[in-house]
């Protein structure tokens, strides 16, 4: 049973990645103000992200291998679209550190939040999953 949720929780990481480089060719013009469409876009991108994480922690926190080099590299993958979005529209995008237990260490993990969207409001469009 164990070996089904983890293969269900890897293909679940997959989609959600596949999601997440989809909206980057989507977008083609840069603005000095982002969409509503753009906006609702890297919120969505930012909570998939958050989730995908999530999802990627618990599987190295259950693994009995040491598997930190992979997770850090996995989210590093996650992460860099996102910021690379938020940089195109002009949105500012941040990492705030968590701590996990993760095979006997303590690992710094980067969940994302967005924190400037110009024309928007400053920090009114925030979005963080580990509030």
């Amino acid at each position: 049973m164990k070996a089904t949720r983890k293969i269900a929780l890897f293909l679940a990481v997959l989609s959600i990645l596949a999601v997440l480089a989809m909206p980057i060719s989507a977008s083609a013009a840069t603005t000095e103000q982002p969409t509503d469409k753009e906006v609702v876009t890297l919120v969505v991108m930012v909570e998939a992200a958050n989730f995908a994480i999530k999802g990627l922690v618990k599987v190295a926190q259950y693994t009995p291998y040491n598997d930190v080099a992979w997770l850090l590299y996995a989210v590093d993958c996650i992460v860099e679209p996102v910021f690379a979005y938020g940089e195109k529209i002009g949105a500012e995008v941040i990492c705030e550190y968590t701590a996990y237990e993760i095979d006997g260490q303590t690992v710094m993990v980067d969940p994302l939040r967005v924190i400037n969207l110009p024309g928007k409001g400053n920090g009114n469009n925030n979005s963080n999953t580990n509030k």
